[in-house]
């Protein structure tokens, strides 16, 4: 069985407990309900994947049910772990894209890691921007009195704002 992990709805770790195909838990021919808890996430996931191409269950012969095997759970797991990792679905496409052609996804991991973190670093520029215009705003509205709203006029606190203020200007 695998479990996840959760915080705030984002995977914090994965942990493998057990043998992921311990023949008790494990069944080459699990449905979608039956799959995703064994992985330990929602039916809807298991189907966004399988609809945008990263899962490929077979078809039941008998009543064309998608039936989920060990090639999907690994890929499953791999797709848990690379946006643990802050990888975008397009990035783990094109890690796919990369096996598919027989070479090493490697080096492009290393290069999508690097430009997510390049990423990452200007978000997080901007959400330090954003909190001290934040904690500006708060430190000028202590002293101001409530008022209620008027004529063009929705919060006095935020309709007097100067955008050109550079203490309130997206850089």
């Amino acid at each position: 069985m695998l479990v996840l992990s959760a915080t705030h709805g984002n995977f914090s770790r994965i942990d493998l407990i057990n043998s992921l195909y311990d023949s008790k838990n494990w069944s080459d021919k699990m449905g979608v309900k039956e799959f995703s808890q064994h992985i330990g996430i929602t039916s809807d996931t298991v189907r966004y994947y399988t609809r945008i191409g990263f899962l490929n269950p077979r078809k039941s012969l008998n009543n064309g049910y998608r039936q989920f095997g060990q090639e999907d759970l690994e890929r499953m797991v791999f797709i848990l772990r690379s946006r643990q990792l802050g990888l975008t679905v397009s990035d783990i496409r094109k890690i796919f894209e990369e096996v598919g052609k027989g070479g090493t996804p490697c080096p492009l991991v290393r290069e999508l890691l690097d430009k997510r973190l390049r990423q990452i670093d200007i978000e997080f520029q901007k959400t330090k921007e954003l909190r001290q215009r934040m904690e500006n705003a708060r430190s000028e509205w202590k002293s101001k009195p409530d008022q209620p709203p008027s004529s063009g006029h929705i919060c006095s606190l935020i309709d007097e704002i100067d955008l050109l203020d550079d203490k309130y200007r997206n850089h």
